[in-house]
């Protein structure tokens, strides 16, 4: 019993550890080639996530070889609706976050933050709401998350996928974030049965992030507004509340199918 737990759990996050491993030589070997400070950051990332791509694709595609195709009707409302619930949730957490000095003490986030924004805005739009949705949910939602799936706690695995997802930032502020965004585009991903609508999900919390800094988006919106902590906890209840229409009922009814 105990093996093929640590089977399953060692089957979904071997392809993470992998993942990592050529993400991280495919960058050693493009700066060695083409230099680190020759194109911008983002840029160097893009195409290192492009040219280890094949390392998620593979076994992303491996998974779903004889498998039914998925047949939920991949309704425009509902889809706008998660999307929303992604943006309001990435507001409000990061809003949330900046009300600690949680930034401010993490070194490792604010080198990670200068490389985010590093570039044009139609690069860093490319690189996060293209590239990186695309790659990221084919692994810990398409991989990682359905392989834990298996052991037929649903609840688990979406748990644990989302913090995966927020482990390999690999700093608090992100591990934070990422994390609860994770377990909510894992939960989206279950009720909607499809692995586009995380992708989009994430693309517009990506994208919402880009537009606040790149064009003084909510520019007044800062700690200083008396607004600031209601306004940022109603658009956390929003996204609660968007989560809960969506899912309710949905998730209990696949639980017992799994089980």
């Amino acid at each position: 019993m105990w093996s093929t737990k640590i089977r399953n759990i060692w089957d979904a996050l071997y392809p993470v550890a992998l993942y990592v491993v050529v993400s991280d030589c495919v960058y050693m070997l493009l700066t060695l080639a083409i230099g680190e400070n020759t194109i911008s950051p983002m840029a160097l990332q893009i195409l290192t996530a492009l040219l280890s791509s094949p390392s998620i694709v593979y076994p992303y595609f491996s998974d779903r070889r004889g498998q039914p195709r998925e047949m939920r009707e991949k309704k425009l409302f509902r889809l706008l609706l998660v999307c929303a619930a992604a943006v309001c949730l990435s507001v409000s957490l990061n809003n949330l976050i900046l009300m600690t000095d949680l930034k401010e003490q993490s070194e490792t986030y604010q080198k990670v933050n200068a490389s985010f924004f590093s570039s044009t805005v139609w690069v860093e739009l490319f690189g996060t709401s293209v590239v990186t949705p695309i790659l990221e949910e084919m692994l810990y939602r398409g991989i990682v998350y359905n392989r834990l799936k298996r052991s037929g706690r649903m609840g688990m695995a979406i748990v644990i996928s989302g913090l995966v997802f927020g482990l390999i930032h690999f700093n608090l502020v992100q591990f934070l974030y990422a994390g609860l965004i994770g377990i909510f585009l894992a939960v989206v991903y279950e009720t909607e049965g499809t692995l586009l609508v995380p992708v989009l999900a994430h693309a517009a919390a990506n994208a919402a992030a880009v537009a606040r800094v790149e064009t003084g988006f909510l520019q007044g919106f800062t700690e200083e507004n008396q607004f600031f902590v209601p306004i940022s906890l109603c658009l956390l209840a929003i996204s609660i509340i968007i989560t809960a229409y969506l899912t309710k009922g949905r998730l209990f009814e696949k639980q017992l199918k799994y089980n």
